[in-house]
Parts: C-alpha cells; sequence; structure tokens
C-alpha cells in the first residue's frame, strides 16, 4: 500500500480523520518514540514487526513524525520500500519541510491545512540574515526582540520558522534550527514558558549553531 503523509496543525482534525481509515485494518498499531524524537533504534524495532507474516490488513501510524531523526527517517524510508502489500504505513506531521523529501515523494499526501501565503518581515529577514552570516548577541539589545506575551513570541517564531523554511535546501543547519524553533513553539503554547525567555533561547541557539564552526 502506497504510504500516507497527513499534513496537519490541528491533532483533533488528524486524529478524526485517521479514525475513519485505520477502519478499513484489522490490526492497528500506533508507534510512540521512545524519546522526544523517533530515533533509529524505535524504527529497527519497526522493522522487526513488520517482518512477521500476517494475512491480515495491517496500519501503522506515527505520529508528528518531523519529531525523528535524519538516521530514523532514512531507515523508516526503506521500510516504506520494502513493506507487505497488506501493509499500511500513516505518518502525521504539522511540517513538512521537516520530512525528508525521499518520503515525502514516496508517499500519498493528504493536507489537512489549508496553505496560506506567508511572508517574511523585511526587518526580521535582514537582522536574521545577519545572524547566519556573522553570529553576535546584539538581539539582546534590539526591541524587535521584546515579548512580554505570549503572542508576540509566537510572532517572532513564525518569522524564524519563516526564514529557515526558506534556507532548507542551502544551509544543512536549517533542519536543526526549525526542529528546536517548532519545539519551543510547542512548549510555548503548551507549557506556559516565559515568552521573553523563550525567544532569548531560541536566538542563543541559533547564535551558537552558526558561531560554531564545523
Amino acid at each position: 500500500m502506497i504510504p500516507l503523509l497527513i499534513i496537519s496543525n490541528n491533532k483533533r482534525t488528524s486524529d478524526k480523520f485517521i479514525k475513519t481509515l485505520v477502519k478499513k485494518a484489522d490490526l492497528f498499531f500506533e508507534i510512540s518514540a521512545s524519546e522526544q524524537q523517533y530515533l533509529i533504534t524505535d524504527i529497527k524495532l519497526l522493522l522487526k514487526e513488520v517482518k512477521i507474516f500476517f494475512r491480515e490488513k495491517r496500519f501503522f501510524l506515527l505520529n508528528s513524525f518531523e519529531n525523528s531523526s535524519i538516521e530514523a527517517q532514512n531507515a523508516m524510508l526503506k521500510i516504506l520500500e520494502e513493506s507487505p502489500l497488506n501493509t499500511q504505513f500513516i505518518l502525521t506531521t504539522a511540517n513538512e519541510n521537516l520530512i525528508i523529501p525521499t518520503i515525502r515523494s514516496r508517499s500519498k499526501i493528504i493536507r489537512l491545512i489549508k496553505n496560506k501565503k506567508e511572508e517574511i518581515d523585511p526587518e526580521y529577514n535582514s537582522f536574521f540574515q545577519d545572524l547566519v552570516k556573522k553570529p553576535s548577541l546584539n538581539f539582546f539589545t534590539n526591541t524587535k526582540f521584546v515579548a512580554k506575551k505570549n503572542e508576540e513570541a509566537t510572532s517572532i517564531i513564525n518569522q524564524l520558522i519563516l526564514f529557515f523554511k526558506n534556507r532548507l535546501f542551502k544551509d544543512n543547519k536549517s533542519h536543526t534550527i526549525l526542529k528546536e524553533t517548532l519545539r519551543m513553539k510547542g512548549l510555548l503554547e503548551t507549557n506556559n514558558l516565559n515568552p521573553q525567555l523563550t525567544i532569548d533561547r531560541l536566538l542563543t541557539f541559533i547564535y551558537k549553531t552558526y558561531s560554531i564552526k564545523i
């Protein structure tokens, strides 16, 4: 069966859609990550399960698959390419850009969110360009990065996401930064983090990423 990649930023919406899909399954398994992200060890365990022969139709669900290492995604690609005909894989993600292109091209993509054109603010774009080319800590004194409310912090984070999404195919550090940015955005929304400390921590993370030469 062709793997399904479900793109949604609303878990309730994706859960409802998946519920209709799994009615067709004889056996349904939801695979959880052993840590904060799927590791290659998780995918190896999944491979062992897939290799066990079953006549029944099996569905495997991996939620929030953007939270996985590159090694895990490459291992998952191999499973998708070699899976039995009676096996259906369902991957969900809030951001398809964090899924490697080979998995995206191998899957049927189902978008449960409407694409809307977003543009980065020119001032933020200019600052972020300087940050990656000439890393400095001058964001601590820049009023553009003052966030007293969660809404203000979220707005800055969304600008970061737009900027680094546009750099994914020309900057190998962008994937790491996007993952951390999305993780911090989730924590800000669910764990009541201090908005200013969240922004300071994110920008410091970016500064360190680009100031360390590898």
